[in-house]
């Protein structure tokens, strides 16, 4: 994954770049986004926002209902 885009609960779409070697917290890749946007699952990311204005994500986490 080079880049993903995230619509927020209030409608913001916010685009990131994940930070090198960033897992879900339970050590799955990236590539699970995939199986969140299959299913419209919620996830949350942690992120910081670089100099440039890109959106770093460095955690990316599994949101149960």
């Amino acid at each position: 994954v080079q880049r993903f885009v995230l619509l927020t609960l209030d409608g913001e779409r916010l685009e990131f770049e994940p930070a090198p070697d960033v897992r879900f917290h339970d050590g799955a890749p990236l590539s699970h986004l995939t199986e969140h946007l299959r299913n419209s699952d919620p996830i949350e990311v942690r992120y910081r926002q670089l100099e440039d204005g890109t959106l770093a994500a460095v955690r990316v986490e599994d949101v149960s209902d």
